[in-house]
């Protein structure tokens, strides 16, 4: 197989390794609506993109790979730029290491590719081993399984191995046979996303709060929305919700506040031997006064002041007096039919 791709390719020009997870909504690490996000370039909060987790794992990968050589008797070999998918070219991805034979090159005298395989390097804290399966199986975290059966459909290899280090104390190794039937579901799924989502612009369904942040940064001042029955009714169980939620916490509070009184200076209550819980002083630390610092170099610190975008804040209003005495008595009189989003007249709603 032939592939010919640029050495760098644009992230939001298509999708990745690293993204198929989440156009499946399986990605610990960011939501379909994040990626959608990411790709249509819009503002978002998101983390280092080069965090520890990335960092580590890309000091690692080489360790690994030596390992797996060391351990099969295999070449492997790091090929830089991406691959790309012969029929779309919007799917791309940056395999970890190609797995030959001893000594073997990786392309013939006409260009092709002569791996026998894929190698996936990963790291894995100890405590995420009940993920993983029997080593030598396909028993893995979906979303590293996913990336697999891309890269494998990207490159036409038939066979991958995941080399993961488990807590820095076992190198285990797994292993994914092509499937061409999981392949094109993969394919049509990412398809799809791509062509609604990407191009399209349609953002996928919220899955959280963020989400819908993401979807509706700014609102509209001059609309409003006219709630339906059903909206009304979730938005009174939230209501209710939300009076439990406060209703508990004070009751945990007045419980924690007698445990604590009943402590007094002991620093940790125990029964029978067994430590339930501590009450210790926690260290001293130091803070900068930012109000004397202002009052004292207000010229200094002008020089530091960024303007941070405001967020949108949900209030719940204080309900009516019909609302009061029954949240949904009445409602058929004058909340008919879907919620409807109106544009606010001059003079009041009409």
């Amino acid at each position: 197989m032939k592939n010919d791709p640029p050495s760098h390719f644009p992230r939001n020009q298509g999708l990745g390794g690293s993204d198929i997870a989440a156009v499946f909504g399986l990605s610990p690490f960011k939501s379909p609506v994040q990626l959608w996000a990411e790709k249509r370039q819009l503002p978002q909060r998101q983390a280092d993109p080069q965090g520890l987790h990335l960092r580590l794992g890309h000091h690692l990968e080489p360790f690994i790979a030596k390992e797996f050589e060391r351990d099969t008797g295999l070449s492997t070999h790091h090929h830089l730029q991406a691959f790309v998918h012969p029929d779309y070219p919007m799917f791309y991805g940056h395999i970890d290491r190609f797995i030959t034979e001893a000594g073997a090159a990786l392309w013939d005298d006409s260009g092709g590719l002569c791996a026998r395989g894929i190698l996936e390097c990963k790291s894995a804290h100890a405590f995420a081993r009940n993920q993983w399966g029997e080593a030598g199986s396909d028993q893995m975290p979906a979303a590293y399984l996913l990336q697999v059966v891309w890269y494998l459909a990207l490159t036409g290899c038939k066979q991958a191995t995941v080399a993961v280090l488990l807590g820095n104390q076992e190198l285990a190794y797994y292993e994914v046979a092509r499937d061409h039937e999981l392949e094109v579901l993969v394919l049509a799924k990412a398809k799809a996303f791509w062509d609604h989502h990407i191009v399209a612009g349609v953002p996928p369904a919220a899955r959280g709060l963020e989400d819908v942040r993401l979807i509706y940064p700014e609102p509209s001042p001059e609309h409003w929305l006219e709630a339906d029955v059903s909206l009304h009714e979730q938005l009174e169980h939230y209501r209710s919700l939300q009076a439990s939620i406060s209703e508990l916490e004070a009751q945990a509070e007045q419980v924690k506040t007698e445990i604590l009184a009943a402590m007094g200076k002991a620093e940790t209550l125990r029964y029978r031997g067994r430590v339930l819980a501590t009450w210790k002083q926690s260290r001293a630390s130091q803070r900068v006064d930012l109000e004397a610092l202002q009052a004292a170099h207000p010229d200094l610190v002008a020089g530091f002041k960024r303007t941070v975008p405001g967020s949108r804040r949900f209030l719940l209003k204080a309900p009516g007096p019909t609302e009061a005495s029954s949240s949904t008595q009445g409602l058929g009189t004058h909340c008919l039919g879907a919620a409807q989003t109106h544009k606010a007249h001059p003079l009041g709603a009409v």
